[in-house]
Formats: structure tokens, C-alpha cells, sequence
């Protein structure tokens, strides 16, 4: 498991820096990505940024064929800061295969199915 950690040349949002869900902490990379791209999607609040990384996390962490990577987290991000009438709402839901735009977060349509029980 890697800690989140800032330092005097990259300090970190301090959400991104509190951020665990099950155990599970952002990895660097990931706190990094997000913090170094957030003019991308400032339309998101810090604690909507919150609760859309604590639901990759969850995807992350499910056994699938092909998990989202970093940089599918990035797009969903800017997918979700650029679509009109996205509010936290949908990202409130445990069924992550509610999720929007959940495409920009799997790539792999056998995962889409499985996890929106047609599969």
C-alpha cells in the first residue's frame, strides 16, 4: 500500500491527501494526476472530486478483466466537469454500475456487462 505524502516542491489538495475508502488510499500517482490537471475540471467541487475518486477506487478494486488505470480516471473527471446537469447525485449510489459515463471508466465491455448484471 502507498501513503499519500506531499512535499515542499508538490504539496497536495488537502482532500486528495485525507482520501481512504475500505482501506484503500489514492496512490501517489493517481493524487498527483488529479491535482496536476484540476483547472480540467473545476467545475467540481472538492468534495464531489472526493466522492467520484472514492467510487474508481471501488471499481479499482473489484476483479475485473481491465480496471481503470489513471488516466481513465482523468477522462471520467473531465467528462464529468464538462457535462451539463452532472451533480453529485448519480456518484451518491453503492451500485457502481450506475455510475455516469461509467464507459469513460471501463474499457472493457465484457466488465460493463458484468457489472450491470447482463453479463
Amino acid at each position: 500500500m502507498m501513503m499519500i505524502g506531499s512535499t515542499n516542491s508538490f504539496p497536495l489538495a488537502p482532500f486528495l491527501a485525507s482520501l481512504s475508502v475500505d482501506g484503500i488510499r489514492v496512490t501517489l500517482n493517481d493524487a498527483r494526476a488529479v491535482e496536476r490537471r484540476k483547472d480540467e475540471y473545476q467545475n467540481l467541487s472538492p468534495d464531489f472530486l472526493k466522492l467520484a475518486i472514492a467510487r474508481f477506487l471501488g471499481l479499482r478494486n473489484r476483479n475485473l478483466r481491465k480496471g481503470p488505470s489513471t488516466a481513465e480516471l482523468l477522462v471520467w473527471l473531465r467528462v464529468l466537469s464538462t457535462a451539463t446537469g452532472t451533480g453529485p447525485e448519480p456518484l451518491l449510489d453503492a451500485d457502481l454500475s450506475k455510475l455516469p459515463y461509467l464507459e469513460a471508466l471501463l474499457k472493457d465491455h465484457m466488465d460493463l456487462e458484468e457489472l450491470s448484471g447482463k453479463g
